[in-house]
């Protein structure tokens, strides 16, 4: 291989990982009381509901080792100090999925980042709502609508693809539409590819091509629910996570994109 070739083989969505410090919030950069402001709750509990703050820092001589949180998250009705746990720490480098997985699992709404020392920063739920989270996401989702459009475009043919769109209405009919408007202006392009997402699923659903994955058609049909999650991913503007619950939903989600992708890079 020529030593240049390499630059024309590299995929860069091939190395998108990221971790719990890539999205969350440095301890040189958070804000933070100190031991001495820590005594006026007054004032500390003010600051946090103004700034929308469920955790605050107390550093103390260069230490993290307590911190004041609501007791139910986004309610400033209540807020205690407490001191940091091993169950309240989880190494920086932490990849995202991991990170995801132990917020729904263990239902929290943040965790300190230990590295170098034992608190090197903070990662809260809000902070999935950034663009490298979605970035990912939508790089999954992407993923998996290519392979299902392949999948349709081995097994089915254009002919019966449009016999299959016959008489339908919505965006089967609106698909079908692009693709001869498309076909007139000399675009050679498979029907498959006009296809929407929610199209994609229901097609391999009742062609029983979701054999190719090893599951049922059940699970397989749960796909359709990630059509919520691919409109948010394609809107930088809207929230990933509005609540605790969304993250056990995100997950969810991961899981049967992770099941479906781990399949297919397989075969």
């Amino acid at each position: 291989m020529q030593t240049y070739d390499h630059y024309f083989l590299d995929d860069p969505f091939g190395r998108l990982k990221l971790n719990a410090a890539m999205i969350g919030i440095s301890d040189q950069r958070w804000e933070h009381v100190t031991a001495a402001e820590a005594g006026e709750t007054t004032n500390v509990f003010s600051r946090m509901r103004d700034k929308r703050f469920d955790v605050m820092p107390i550093v103390a001589a260069a230490e993290v080792r307590e911190y004041f949180v609501t007791t139910v998250w986004n309610d400033y009705s209540t807020i205690i100090r407490k001191l940091i746990t091993l169950e309240d720490l989880i190494p920086y480098d932490t990849d995202l999925c991991e990170v995801i997985r132990r917020f729904a699992v263990e239902q929290r709404h943040f965790y300190f980042l230990s590295g170098p020392k034992p608190v090197v920063g903070l990662i809260s739920i809000v902070n999935l709502n950034c663009r490298q989270v979605k970035v990912v996401l939508f790089n999954l989702i992407a993923e998996l609508e290519l392979v299902l459009t392949t999948l349709g475009d081995q097994h089915l043919s254009d002919a019966a693809l449009l016999a299959m769109a016959e008489h339908r209405t919505g965006a089967f009919a609106e698909s079908r539409r692009y693709y001869e408007e498309a076909k007139r202006e000399g675009v050679d392009a498979p029907f498959v590819q006009y296809l929407t997402f929610p199209t994609l699923i229901n097609i391999v659903a009742s062609q029983g091509l979701y054999k190719k994955f090893g599951l049922s058609r059940t699970r397989f049909e749960k796909l359709g629910s990630l059509r919520e999650l691919r409109n948010a991913v394609a809107h930088p503007a809207r929230s990933l996570v509005a609540n605790q619950s969304s993250c056990v939903e995100l997950w969810a989600k991961i899981q049967l994109l992770e099941e479906i992708l781990g399949q297919a890079r397989e075969t």
